[in-house]
């Protein structure tokens, strides 16, 4: 027995997928007006971010017609690891989970024989890189 067709469920679902970012500006716009300016602007980012995040997803699920979402989040986050690495001097580790973050975006994005030949050269440079971080530790 359905209690919602699926026309329903559709929109609900496009709702409740800015509930975050929602929920993040309330926290904002509450750190604000207690005076706590810092975690105002933080929070704040946050939900520019996760709205950012959204809407990047929106752009790929158009492009490729892709709609594993958990997957394309979880490879922005990672490449979001590297970038952050890159960024405060770790080059082989930033390098490493760019790539590493690339090679599940390539297998999300791209579909047949392109998805494995272009994971597969990105995987082997990401554990070269690792192998580089590792002899440069030693």
């Amino acid at each position: 027995m359905k209690f919602l067709g699926e026309d329903v469920v559709r929109h609900l679902g496009r709702v409740l997928q800015f509930a975050p970012v929602a929920i993040a500006f309330f926290f904002a716009l509450s750190f604000w007006r207690k005076g706590f300016t810092e975690g105002a602007i933080i929070t704040g980012l946050i939900g520019i971010g996760l709205l950012l995040l959204i809407v990047l997803l929106h752009v790929i699920e158009k492009i490729t017609g892709n709609t594993r979402r958990f997957v394309l989040v979880c490879s922005i986050l990672i490449i979001s690891i590297g970038v952050h690495s890159l960024v405060i001097g770790n080059i082989y580790d930033g390098i490493f989970y760019v790539l590493l973050g690339m090679t599940f975006l390539f297998m999300a994005v791209l579909k047949g024989k392109w998805g494995i030949i272009c994971s597969t050269v990105v995987l082997v440079l990401a554990i070269g890189f690792l192998i580089l971080h590792f002899l440069e530790a030693s």
